[in-house]
């Protein structure tokens, strides 16, 4: 379903309490607040994209012969929500959410069993539809493949450089052609015993992503 934070639109006082919660809660330089896996990513993510006031796909892409799609304000504030296809839930979220959400992240990208390109299953309800509202789009990567969470495939893709880059090539292709905006990986229950080859291929994407302007979010278990 979609989860992030509520617009602070509502000026009303009982609208601006709720949004002073939800700071504390996802802000983990506050004394009094815990810091936990969910707010240090939130926390690397307003920082990646704070600064950006005003994002056009076509820019960020580097495509100077392209016509120019949108422009969408990214305020301080993030305000984002996860998505997913196989949830009837998630679908009426969304369009009950929309106006107060400004990065969509969709469950998208996965790991395949067999081969070193991503397995891709866009929603093209959903993607027509974060399109109409000018919603930027963060897909996963995810290696929730087949019913279950496998650890063997991320490390088949980790496993040579030849393996990576190729992973990493088709990662870049989707989203290029797609135009989103970046990239949330997510790898679980993975067979790693340290997290080197894990740091290996995130130093390895991160170029390609940051030449075309791309963002990256990571939120990986490496070690069993």
């Amino acid at each position: 379903m979609v989860r992030g934070c509520r617009s602070d639109g509502n000026k009303s006082s009982a609208a601006e309490r709720e949004n002073e919660i939800f700071r504390q809660v996802l802000v983990p330089e506050k004394v009094s607040i815990l810091a936990h896996d969910a707010n240090l990513a939130y926390k690397k993510s307003r920082t990646q994209v704070g600064d950006k006031a005003e994002f056009k796909y076509d820019q960020h892409l580097n495509e100077p012969n392209s016509t120019p799609v949108t422009a969408h304000k990214l305020s301080q504030q993030i305000r984002a929500g996860f998505y997913v296809n196989w949830d009837a839930q998630s679908w009426y979220s969304l369009r009950r959410g929309i106006d107060q959400l400004n990065l969509v992240m969709p469950e998208w990208l996965f790991v395949p069993d067999q081969g070193e390109s991503v397995a891709i299953d866009l929603d093209q309800r959903a993607l027509q539809f974060l399109r109409q509202h000018k919603t930027p789009i963060m897909p996963m990567v995810s290696n929730f493949f087949n019913g279950k969470w496998n650890g063997a495939n991320v490390s088949r893709i980790l496993s040579s450089k030849a393996n990576r880059e190729a992973f990493i090539k088709s990662i870049l292709e989707v989203l290029r052609r797609e135009q989103f905006y970046g990239v949330n990986i997510d790898f679980e229950e993975l067979k790693e015993n340290t997290d080197e080859r894990l740091t290996t291929f995130m130093r390895e994407t991160c170029p390609g992503l940051s030449s075309g302007g791309l963002f990256i979010d990571d939120r990986c278990c490496a070690v069993e």
